[in-house]
Formats: C-alpha cells, sequence, structure tokens
C-alpha cells in the first residue's frame, strides 16, 4: 500500500521517471508522507490535493540541481547495482559519490541521481 506511486516511459536513449508531488512515496517505518501526511489523509476524498504536483504546476519548482553520477562511481569502485531488482542506493554510497565529484549539498538544491538503469534496458 505503501509503495511509490510512479509512472515511467522510456524514450530512445534514456528513461524518464515521473514522481507524483509529496505523495510519491512514504516514510515505510512510520508508513507517513512528507509532513506527517498519512494515505488516509491523501484518500479522504477523491478530490484530495493533499501533497500533491499541484503547488509545482502552480509556481513551480526553482533550485539549483546537482547531479550525482552514481552509475560511474558504482562502475570505477565495482559496486554491484541492479536496477531490476528490489533495492536502494545507500546513503552511505551517495556520500561517497558526493565526495568524488567534490559536490556540496546545499539548501534548497534539487538532487538527480544517475542510477544508470537506461544502461541496463540493452
Amino acid at each position: 500500500m505503501y509503495a511509490p506511486y510512479q509512472r515511467s516511459r522510456e524514450e530512445r536513449t534514456y528513461h524518464i521517471g515521473k514522481g507524483d508531488g509529496l505523495r510519491h512515496f512514504a516514510y515505510q517505518k512510520e508508513q507517513r508522507f512528507y509532513n506527517g501526511v498519512t494515505l488516509g489523509d491523501i484518500h479522504s476524498s477523491e478530490s484530495s490535493t493533499m501533497n500533491g504536483i499541484h503547488a509545482w504546476a502552480k509556481k513551480g519548482i526553482v533550485g539549483r540541481g546537482i547531479l550525482l553520477d552514481f552509475h560511474s562511481w558504482r562502475l570505477a569502485n565495482s559496486v554491484a547495482y541492479n536496477p531490476f531488482e528490489t533495492g536502494s542506493i545507500s546513503l552511505e554510497n551517495l556520500q561517497a559519490v558526493l565526495k568524488t565529484q567534490g559536490t556540496k549539498v546545499q539548501f534548497g538544491d534539487v538532487l538527480f541521481i544517475r542510477s544508470g538503469s537506461s544502461s541496463d534496458w540493452e
């Protein structure tokens, strides 16, 4: 019930993932979304916009985008990763990517992670 609400599509040479606002994925242990919102809150009515993407559409998102190239880092460090299996990229690995790249995260940054999943489609 707390699986990601995600739709994705593959274009010729790249993969696009799209999340549905802040109701995309709950913190599993607490079964809560952003700001403590529950699945019951989101589905309280058919017209619920709780944590929806509508807020992004009204004003947009502005921030510095930073790219973590996990795919290149994992290949260079012999780290196994299969995007077709259930799993995650650990915080420790992401921090190692940041350190290797010399990237500093700042408040308000928009994070993009290159997992390399599109290369595994081939």
